[in-house]
């Protein structure tokens, strides 16, 4: 099963998709579409910026959200993100923090992580990170 990614996820919702990324996706069955509380907030952040935020987020909401299992943030997902970046921290590697969140959730729930931003996540130990943007299939770090 599958994390998505904020920039996955807004394919569903741009006039000119990634044709790689929602033929993927509408290949799915039930029960493979998951994302984090971080990347909704993520979400909730661009449409606020957009010039309609109300109807942006409706779009959203009926686009991408109603469709998905929203993975919360929880104690399990905060003390992986603090491990992770602790351990990164060690190597010299600073991620942005929503990208630790996300990944973070990916991890402690057993999730392939689907994303176009494979650099940000590809640090971060046992973290499964595949790229939909690439024209194959199963292409990642």
């Amino acid at each position: 099963m599958y994390l998505f990614d904020t920039n996955v996820l807004i394919q569903l919702t741009v006039r000119r998709p990634q044709r790689t990324v929602v033929d993927r996706l509408a290949g799915l069955g039930t029960g493979y579409y998951n994302t984090s509380a971080a990347v909704v907030m993520e979400l909730r952040q661009g449409t606020e910026r957009m010039p309609d935020p109300a109807a942006a987020w409706a779009l959203v909401e009926r686009a991408i959200l109603r469709n998905l299992t929203v993975l919360d943030f929880g104690r399990k997902e905060a003390l992986r993100a603090g491990d992770l970046d602790a351990a990164l921290g060690r190597r010299g590697v600073t991620p942005p923090r929503v990208d630790l969140l996300i990944g973070a959730t990916a991890i402690t729930h057993g999730l392939i992580l689907v994303t176009g931003n494979v650099k940000d996540f590809r640090h971060m130990d046992g973290l499964r990170v595949e790229n939909w943007f690439e024209s194959k299939p199963g292409g990642g770090a």
